[in-house]
């Protein structure tokens, strides 16, 4: 998948990631991009192996744009002045930034994960794990990473090293696991929509009783959104798509009657758990 590293201060060394690969298959391949270059004018990515979008953000990001351009084998490349072409999409794409949030988004309208993209947040700047590291003084830390910057990560033969030293210690590696671990899943939560938070709570209450009434559904994401304005129908046809998402195998039944404690509840429609034993026909 396609990386997206964000969060903290800056001097982390995103930039010198870049630069690393730009050591590894030269300046022509590793391109810069523009969040406009997703739609048109992308005649620069001719050679891309990858394309690195610096301090993007997610409000200039074209979602749909994104979508497309990492989800298909082959893409439209446009030049100014000439006819646009269909070439293969061959490129993999680095996003920077200091966005505690990232540029990408893992979550939309729909609430399905998105999970083309690896996340790598970077809390840490390379100054100050270096002095704690090491045990240097700041002037000895900053004088360090200079010389892995000079030394190590623009000069070709030592990165020939290093790559032979991964090579050795990892073997032959044609595919890479995808980063979805504990940066990815904070990512997830942090852009989750409010909805979807207050879907998460209600959803247990779904399966531990087998049912639940839309209208309640409803008056719950009011609460927990603090949010007056939601649309009943809006409310029921996204927890539908919630409950599709979470392959849950349920119903929607009109005008039934759910037990609570002692009292019988006539409803005008209501989520039912499909073979639950709490729920009578």
């Amino acid at each position: 998948p396609n990386l997206d590293i964000g969060g903290g201060k800056g001097g982390s060394g995103k930039g010198a990631l870049i630069t690393l690969l730009k050591t590894i298959f030269t300046n022509k391949c590793v391109i810069p991009a523009d969040a406009s270059e997703l739609i048109k004018f992308n005649g620069g990515w001719g050679m891309a192996t990858i394309a690195y979008f610096d301090e993007g953000s997610p409000d200039t990001m074209d979602a749909d744009a994104l979508k497309k351009s990492t989800g298909a084998e082959e893409r439209r490349q446009e030049s100014k002045g000439q006819e646009a072409i269909v070439v293969d999409s061959c490129e993999n794409k680095v996003f920077t930034s200091n966005n505690p949030e990232g540029v990408v988004p893992l979550t939309g309208e729909s609430d399905a994960e998105d999970r083309r993209y690896s996340i790598l947040y970077t809390g840490r700047s390379m100054i100050p794990e270096a002095m704690k590291l090491y045990g240097l003084s700041k002037e000895d830390a900053k004088l360090y990473v200079h010389s892995v910057w000079t030394d190590i990560i623009k000069n070709r033969d030592a990165v020939e090293v290093l790559m032979g030293y991964l090579y050795e210690k990892y073997g032959d590696v044609t595919e890479l696991a995808a980063l979805h671990g504990q940066d990815y899943n904070a990512r997830f939560e942090k852009q989750k929509p409010e909805i979807t938070k207050a879907f998460d709570l209600i959803f247990p209450v779904l399966l531990k009783n087998g049912v639940i009434a839309t209208e309640w559904v409803w008056e719950l994401v009011k609460d927990l959104t603090e949010n007056d304005r939601w649309k009943r129908k809006t409310v029921t046809d996204k927890f539908e798509t919630y409950l599709k998402n979470k392959n849950t195998d349920y119903e929607l039944k009109n005008h039934t009657k759910i037990n609570v404690g002692d009292e019988e509840h006539a409803v005008t429609q209501s989520f039912r758990i499909v073979g639950s034993a709490k729920v009578t026909p």
